[in-house]
């Protein structure tokens, strides 16, 4: 399937038909349909995220970015909450495929803003991202708080598979955080509710997770085994970021047993 044509404007004529616009009076209403369908796109991006390769994604999303970072700022500053929280997930995917760290923690500052106001599953979406250990934090909003809400708010709004993710992020803080109660309740609780039929990539973090929570408990096994199914669930789908940590996470154990004298590994 060919990908729709991109057009690009020369900077003068961008500037001149942006000034053209604000004389019009048209120019927020403009905005706002730009936010909107980024959101579209993004709404798009979180439902492929979890069937499509890595490599599949970055082409067909990644041309998308900056327009994207464009409309979840002009989205944070009007107050357009749905659509900043749409946005804001495919930000995290896209940053976290390329490894771009710079621009996080303003990212945070402006979804912190929208927190007060947002409910239901638009609050999930933002709490989603303070929840990500993969992103700064701020004083603002505490990352085991918004881990937590964030499973009392997926459970209560009845999606299993939201709130098995959401379950496998408040494992990853509390192993951040030192909380490791949480984090293996966390696992317990998601273990109880998996299903073998949902999306690889899916299963993969959760047992990413699961295996750091083994590896801060001293089960090595636990977690050489943990790793090697994100190894072949990763390894399968294309997730080729899941297959570098999945790779990483097994050294970390093989470590773990060099040093302890351990000889339970059997991967």
């Amino acid at each position: 399937q060919l990908e729709p044509p991109r057009y690009r404007l020369l900077e003068s004529t961008r500037l001149y038909a942006a000034q053209r616009l604000e004389e019009s009076g048209e120019a927020a209403a403009a905005m706002q349909r730009h936010s909107e369908a980024m959101a579209c796109g993004a709404v798009e991006l979180d439902a492929l995220y979890w069937v499509t390769p890595d490599r599949e994604l970055l082409r067909r999303f990644m041309a998308d970015y900056d327009d994207l970072q464009m409309a979840y700022e002009r989205a944070c500053a009007a107050s357009w909450t749905s659509a900043a929280a749409d946005i804001s997930g495919a930000l995290t995917v896209l940053r976290n495929l390329r490894v771009i760290g710079a621009g996080r923690h303003q990212r945070l500052k402006s979804a912190a803003q929208l927190l007060p106001a947002a409910q239901g599953a638009t609050r999930a979406k933002l709490l989603r991202l303070f929840a990500n250990t993969y992103v700064s934090t701020i004083q603002e909003v505490s990352r085991a708080d918004a881990a937590r809400e964030l499973v009392a708010l997926r459970r209560e709004l009845g999606d299993a598979q939201r709130l098995y993710e959401a379950l496998g992020a408040q494992a990853a803080v509390g192993v951040v955080v030192g909380d490791l109660q949480t984090a293996t309740q966390a696992v317990a609780e998601g273990r109880q509710i998996e299903r073998p039929d949902w999306p690889a990539r899916l299963r993969a973090q959760f047992n990413f997770h699961s295996g750091n929570v083994c590896k801060e408990l001293g089960d090595i096994a636990g977690c050489a085994r943990a790793m090697q199914e994100v190894l072949e669930l990763t390894s399968r789908a294309g997730f080729d970021q899941g297959v570098w940590m999945a790779q990483l996470g097994l050294a970390d154990a093989a470590l773990a047993v060099w040093i302890g004298g351990v000889t339970v590994l059997t991967v």
